[in-house]
């Protein structure tokens, strides 16, 4: 089995919109339907529309995402990446 490592890139990332638009893009999963919300992050999380196919997912330039939400944004997202089952998420 090989170990597949994707990178989201976040660098410049000033909205909500621009983060889930890197998340898809960047993810690049073969499942339609990422409703791009919390909801549908921790869905993906779980092997639903929008799972990443990787390893490892590394989520690089994030400190533009503690200006959304005052940084409650990126909280989230650590908070439901933790509990992934099979995917190692990172923040740098």
């Amino acid at each position: 089995m090989n170990f597949k490592v994707i990178i989201v890139d976040c660098s410049g990332v000033t909205s909500e919109d621009e983060f889930w638009e890197a998340y898809v893009r960047d993810v690049n999963s073969p499942h339609p339907g990422f409703g791009r919300n919390f909801d549908a992050f921790a869905d993906s999380l779980l092997g639903g529309p929008g799972a990443p196919v990787a390893n490892e997912v590394r989520f690089v330039g994030t400190a533009s995402l503690e200006a959304l939400r005052q940084g409650r944004f990126l909280a989230l997202l650590k908070d439901l990446a933790h509990d992934a089952p099979d995917t190692r998420i990172t923040f740098e």
